[in-house]
Order: C-alpha cells, then structure tokens, then sequence
C-alpha cells in the first residue's frame, strides 16, 4: 500500500476553480474543465510577504499529515489512559507484536470529498444557486466537516504532543466524532438553521485561503468560488430553510470578508491575479498578519499554568470568536449532589439554569482545578451544603457524560465557574464541547 505524505486540505478539485479559464468552463458546464492539479493560481504568503505563480497541487497542503505513526510505547501509553483494564493483555500482545503500526489518515480525508457534503459544494459552485432545504443541510455538513479537516485545526491537533496526546489519538478522535451521528447532526444543525445568504458576482472577487470556514458567534462566511461567497448568519433562524441570493456585495461587507480572510491565513491565500493579492498585502490587516504569522512555532499557546498543569488555547492565532475560553489540557472536575453516589452519572451532576446576553439555559459547571471547585461550593454558601467535587477517570467518561446530560436537557458548559458577583467564562453550547472533544477537556496522563 503507497502511504501519502502531502495531503490537500483543501482538495485540487475545489481549488482549481480560482483558476479564471477552468472555473468558466465548469460554469459553461463542459465536461472536460481539464486536470484540477495542473491549474495555475498565484498565492499570497502570509509567513514570506511574497506572492508567487504557481500549481493548485503545490498550494494548500501539509506534509506529515496524511500518516500517523503508532509506536508500541505510544500505543501502551494510549491504553494506560484510556484502557487501563486492558493494559497487562495489551503488554502481552506487544511482546509478541513489537512492530511500529502506521495509520493511512489520507484514506479518511480522501472518504470525505467522496461524500454528497463535498459533492453539493460542486453543484452549488456551479449552479450558483442552493436548490432546496436538502441541499442547504448538505452544505452545512461540508462547513462543519471542512473545518474540522482544516489546516489550522488539524495542525493544532498534531501539535498536541506538548500536551502528551499523540497524533493517531487526534485522528481516532476525528474519526470518532465524523462516525458519530448524533454528534455530527447536532453540529451541522447549528449552521443549517441559520439564515443563507449567497453574494452572486459577475466578476472574480474572493480569494480563498488555507483555513476557509470563517467561524465567528454571529456568523460563518466561506469563499465558495471566487464568484460565489456563502454568509449564514446565526442570529436569525431561517424557516422554511430559503436562501437569498444577492447579485451586489456592499463594501463594508466585502471588507469585513477581506479582514476575516486575513486573520485567519496560516500560511497561504490564492487567487487567479495577482493585482488583488497585491491590494491585499498592502494592507495594515495583511502586515500585521504577516508580523504574526512570521515567526510561529505552534498553532496552540499556553495562557496560564497551574498545579503542574497549563491552560492552552488550542489554534490560538485564527480569527476567533472574540476571547473564546481557552481548552483545558489536563484533569477536569464537575460537582455532585449532597447525598449521591460519587459517580459521574447525569442524574447526580449539579447543574444551573442561566439567562445571559438573551441566552436561556441550563448549564453544567466544570473546574479544571479541584480548588477552583472548592471554591466555587463555598461561595454558595448552604445552597451547595454537601455538594462535592467528582473528577471523571478518562476522556471516554467526560464524553459519555457530557452526552447524558445533554440527553437530559442541559444546554451549555461553563468552564471555571467562579463565584456570583465576579466575572465568569461564558458558557458554551454543550454541542460544540462534545464535538470538539479533541481537543477539549483532555485527559492528560490519568
């Protein structure tokens, strides 16, 4: 079996399309655009301030990637934590089995751009046009499996060996939360309840960079060709799922379009001239990217360290919601009733009905730190007269009880809850902290 080592984050079929003669002929709808690998772009590089001429197969892609290796020590360290009941049978089957394993991680990103969700992006790049409710959900489900597949996302997971997880752990977490439906159709509905909005131009306009779902609270913007730029705005719920499509951008959005693109590159934008990626590096957005980007060593950044353990921001230099609450690396504690068995199960977890910035809600608090728990408990005073706080043991039990408690009706999560009257976390929607569970709440060694 041939392994790949360069993987396209964003794959050469899509890409191609900034290519101004292949994207016209797939708009006149001929059959033969060409080979999507061979079309040329010119790409804006975020690190060398440099635009170049080049090839959609040399842009937008990772070396490293597409394999993961699985040692024997790492695999036993995996099952430490995550397995301990099986770690003496496992012990026993590396003796016999001292081999390195070697995990094909392209297979899984090629399967995706098999699906419908990568498939409809096509159709509506073309069409110009999403064509029902059906069609909207599929390209909510590309939104939400691009962007776990992206390249700063992806790369933020790699890098979390600092953190003790290994690479194989994060892509069996990917694939654990793409195999998971529940989850999966959850965060997908988060997008395709919003209201679409499709800017429709006549001429090349919006550049694609190397991680181009553009998250932010209030809304998602992606470049879906350089004619086509897909807006869903989450505050407004969109019943009976229609799409507006306009034929007119105005400026102030077409900047804010340009800013987000810019703080959220990485590496590299492309485009099929270079005039625009000119106007673009010229700017005090592009400049101040640039001295950022520059000298990175790590997608993720520690903010804070305690008790021998550290609070990191996990792909800390996208262009995220604003102050989003940092990952936790490292043991995490919720808090249990007076009188229950201490046992992470639903119906023994404390949790709090909130109302905040026109949110209603029940939420369950979590500490990443006994003491911060302990705290929290004594400020409540006797409200929280036997409460305690209960660490669960492995990744597998904060995941399975997180999902219970959503079952059950709980909405949100707070990180670090702190007493009434002092300023707290805001707290987040408890389906974007299960489908995140990579890279949140992890379990660091215990």
């Amino acid at each position: 079996m041939q392994l790949t080592y360069k993987s396209h984050y964003n794959p050469c079929f899509w890409t191609a399309h900034w290519n101004t003669n292949f994207l016209e002929a797939a708009l006149k709808g001929k059959a033969d655009y060409g080979v999507a690998r061979e079309q040329t772009v010119y790409a804006l590089n975020v690190k060398s301030n440099k635009i170049r001429k080049t090839s959609v197969a040399d842009v937008h892609y990772d070396k490293g990637v597409g394999v993961a290796e699985i040692t024997p020590e790492a695999a036993l360290d995996f099952c430490k934590r995550t397995q301990p009941e099986k770690f003496d049978e496992y012990c026993e089957h590396f003796k016999q089995h001292p081999e390195t394993l070697l995990l094909d991680v392209e297979a899984t990103l090629n399967g995706l751009e098999k699906t419908e969700a990568y498939s409809t992006l096509k159709k509506v790049l073309v069409k110009g046009r999403i064509h029902d409710r059906y069609e909207k959900a599929l390209l909510a489900g590309f939104i939400a499996v691009h962007h776990a597949r992206s390249h700063a996302v992806l790369n933020s997971m790699m890098q979390l060996h600092k953190a003790g997880i290994h690479w194989f752990e994060s892509v069996l977490m990917l694939k654990q939360y793409l195999g998971n439906h529940d989850v999966l159709f959850q965060h997908v509905m988060t997008y395709a309840t919003g209201y679409f909005t499709l800017f429709k131009l006549a001429e090349n306009t919006f550049p694609l960079n190397d991680s181009p779902i553009l998250i932010k609270p209030k809304s998602i913007m992606v470049a879906l060709s350089p004619r086509l730029l897909l807006e869903i705005d989450r505050t407004r719920n969109n019943i009976p799922h229609e799409c507006s499509i306009s034929n007119f951008i105005r400026p102030e959005k077409l900047e804010e379009f340009r800013r987000r693109t810019i703080g959220n590159t990485f590496r590299e934008i492309i485009f099929g001239n270079p005039d625009l990626l000119e106007e673009w590096r010229q700017t005090t957005d592009f400049a101040n990217r640039h001295s950022l980007m520059a000298n990175v060593k790590s997608y993720n950044a520690v903010v804070a360290k305690y008790a021998g353990r550290e609070i990191w921001r996990i792909n800390a230099y996208s262009d995220h919601a604003d102050e989003p609450p940092p990952i936790v690396i490292g043991p995490c504690w919720v808090l249990l009733y007076p009188d229950v068995p201490q046992t992470a199960i639903g119906g023994n977890v404390v949790r709090i009905d909130f109302a905040a910035g026109g949110c209603r809600g029940s939420l369950v608090p979590v500490f990443t730190d006994p003491e911060f728990a302990q705290k929290f408990i004594a400020s409540m005073g006797e409200r929280a007269k036997g409460m305690t706080a209960f660490q669960p043991a492995t990744l597998r039990d904060v995941e399975g009880l997180l999902a219970e408690l959503r079952q059950a009706g709980i909405t949100h999560v707070q990180f670090n809850a702190m007493p009434p009257g002092s300023p707290s976390p805001e707290p987040v929607p408890i389906g974007e902290v299960i489908a995140s569970l990579a890279v949140a709440c992890l379990n660091n060694g215990t």
